[in-house]
């Protein structure tokens, strides 16, 4: 299916390209680049570590034992990604093993992997945006935002398509205030 889906996108358009979307999901490929990236200029990067979930992992993220951030690749939009705040996390890790089965089982796909890397709390009601620049091009940016003031694990995440430059922040704070 794999092979036939590179033909017919040579010969008729499809979007989103299967092949971008497969390139995109694949998380812990761009970590790998972005980490030898920044050791090659001397910068730091974040620590990501490959893992097994399990409950007592959900547990220690829960109570704080370990201030982490587990993560699954091939996810959009925050679907797979457990943290201190996430509610009924364990009956929710049980769930998305459930659909992960499903979904992966007559297929010749790996089942996606999963990480933890550093809770950063402020994200969580600041937001963030994440750029990367490659050879000095801007290659993709990903905004995180807040949902709702009152349900702190809600984040929405999409690629950011327009650009308020840096000069106008404040008058769009401005005008927002008024």
């Amino acid at each position: 299916m794999w092979k036939g889906m590179g033909i017919l996108t040579q010969r008729l358009t499809i979007w989103p390209d299967p092949r971008h979307l497969m390139a995109e999901g694949c998380k812990l490929y761009h970590i790998k680049i972005i980490t030898e990236s920044s050791t090659s200029l001397g910068y730091s990067y974040p620590r990501v570590m490959r893992v097994t979930p399990s409950r007592i992992l959900i547990k220690e993220l829960q109570d704080g034992t370990s201030a982490a951030v587990l993560k699954r690749e091939f996810s959009s939009q925050g679907r797979h990604v457990f943290t201190p705040h996430t509610r009924d996390a364990e009956a929710h890790l049980t769930d998305q093993f459930r659909k992960e089965r499903e979904a992966y089982a007559d297929t010749t796909f790996p089942n996606p992997a999963w990480f933890i890397q550093p809770y950063v709390a402020p994200l969580l009601y600041l937001g963030e945006i994440r750029v990367f620049i490659v050879n000095g091009t801007l290659f993709s940016t990903v905004v995180t935002s807040p949902k709702k003031i009152h349900k702190i694990d809600e984040l929405e995440i999409q690629e950011a398509v327009l650009f308020t430059p840096l000069s106008m922040l404040r008058y769009v704070y401005l005008a927002k205030l008024n």
